[in-house]
């Protein structure tokens, strides 16, 4: 940490020789969770079987009385800002070799400093707006009381295991009113996350606007992976926050979304009237870019409990799945999220085609009401031929068609009818009629010889009827009927 990298190899060395001792025969000191600029922060476990943490004033900061009474009471300061974002201070003391420290609440769970190493440097968008958007509440409900934390960084915003958001070392940031304001700025802030009015040491014009340039400068830091001023020394960074205006974050991570650079841009001004005008306002801006980005890479959950800390304030709605922050997830990438299967559906061949459910249910719809209407239209179809054949006459079927009727004509006088000329009866008819002068005829044969020798002679008429017609006779057709 860089605030380990200014302290004096000695100081460390007595911050980690404290792990394993008894502290006022009561806290036993099981680890060592992180250094500071001005204090170290254990686990310890009471005598008693409770745990807690123990911050602890470095040695050299405890010799001054002054600035020990104003850490003990000022730690204090913390109760009174009425929001489950902030750590309880418990009680305070002073350890065997003079150091003050002060007991608060033990919290499981990862600094954002130390989730951000552990993740190569940065945290995905879906990890900070939820971690920012608790401090802007938190921070909120401080400067609503008059407090100002003065030291807002990675490292002072805890995510605890059930992704609440703790922020730490309000009392510490009361320090810097009053007194050696330049000696104090230097020794106990953090210059990278600095505004410029406090880098240059006006500690009376530090106020609200200094907490929102430095959640700005957190932002910038966890978004990029870089703070808003790089320099070797912590002398050349103290002097570029109080000369020079940030950068844009679109330099340093260009795949953020604009609407988040000109969030994060804005809180860095370096003029304070430039700067977003409160806390709130910085959040409702924060609201409305994760809005505005939610078809995008879904909705992120902005969550913040409210004063009593009995009912979260749901700011965005967004999946579990994607606000959970689970401590062993080894990457996160910033990339829009995928729809998730019981979204879509896929369909096709070796060519998968994702298909949304409601356009699924459109052409579902559609295809049914294509089907009804052709049911209906052939049904009507069916219906007038129907009634069309009914109306119409019917038809005799071909087998039952007679043949045409042969001209009508007078009938004959019997006197004029004629009998058949001989040639054209057959020897049948001869035999049966008995006409004799057929048989007289040149090759007839002879008539057959009765007794006494003459020829039998049949007595028959001239005209015999003639057979009666082989069909039956049949009803009149139409045709019939017609004609």
């Amino acid at each position: 940490m860089q605030a380990e990298a200014n302290l004096d190899q000695t100081v460390l060395d007595i911050v980690d020789a404290r792990v394993g001792t008894v502290i006022k025969n009561k806290w036993h000191v099981d680890s060592l969770l992180g250094t500071g600029g001005m204090a170290a922060v254990y686990a310890a476990t009471h005598r008693n079987g409770n745990r807690v943490a123990l911050k602890v004033l470095h040695l050299q900061l405890s010799i001054d009385q002054v600035l020990c009474r104003r850490f003990k009471r000022e730690g204090y300061a913390a109760n009174s800002v009425q929001h489950p974002g902030v750590a309880r201070v418990l009680d305070d003391d002073v350890t065997e070799d003079g150091a003050a420290f002060l007991v608060m609440e033990l919290l499981h769970g990862e600094t954002t400093a130390h989730r951000a190493d552990r993740l190569g440097g940065r945290l995905p968008i879906q990890d900070v707006l939820p971690i920012i958007d608790g401090v802007l509440d938190i921070l909120d409900t401080a400067h609503g009381g008059g407090i100002v934390h003065r030291d807002i960084k990675p490292e002072n915003i805890f995510f605890t295991r059930d992704r609440a958001v703790k922020l730490f070392d309000f009392g510490i940031a009361r320090l810097r009113d009053g007194g050696s304001a330049a000696h104090t700025a230097a020794a106990m802030g953090t210059p990278a996350f600095m505004p410029p009015e406090q880098a240059l040491g006006h500690m009376d014009e530090v106020d609200a606007l200094s907490d929102v340039w430095a959640t700005g400068a957190t932002m910038y830091t966890l978004l990029s992976g870089h703070l808003v001023h790089e320099h070797d020394t912590a002398n050349e960074v103290l002097i570029a926050a109080a000369t020079r205006p940030a950068a844009s974050l679109a330099t340093v991570a260009p795949d953020v979304a604009p609407e988040i650079v000109e969030i994060v841009d804005r809180a860095l001004s370096y003029e304070k009237t430039k700067r977003w005008s409160s806390a709130k306002a910085m959040q409702h801006a924060l609201l409305r870019a994760s809005e505005a980005l939610s078809s995008s890479w879904g909705r992120i959950s902005l969550v913040a409990a409210d004063a009593s800390g009995s009912h979260p304030r749901v700011l965005a709605a967004r999946d579990s799945e994607e606000v959970a922050l689970e401590a062993d997830r080894k990457s996160r990438d910033t990339l829009p999220r995928v729809p998730r299967a019981s979204d879509a559906e896929t369909t096709g061949g070796e060519l998968a085609v994702t298909v949304p459910r409601p356009a699924r249910r459109r052409a579902t719809l559609v295809a049914l009401t294509l089907a009804l209407l052709v049911a209906f239209a052939l049904l009507g179809g069916f219906v007038v031929a129907v009634v069309i054949h009914r109306s119409s006459p019917k038809a005799a079927p071909a087998s039952a068609v007679a043949p045409p009727a042969p001209p009508h004509r007078d009938p004959v006088p019997e006197a004029e009818q004629q009998a058949p000329s001989p040639d054209e009866r057959n020897p049948v008819d001869l035999e049966l009629s008995g006409d004799t002068s057929a048989a007289d005829a040149p090759g007839a044969p002879s008539a057959s010889a009765g007794r006494g020798g003459g020829a039998t002679v049949h007595n028959k008429p001239a005209h015999s009827p003639k057979p009666p017609p082989l069909d039956p006779p049949r009803e009149k057709t139409w045709l019939d009927r017609r004609k």
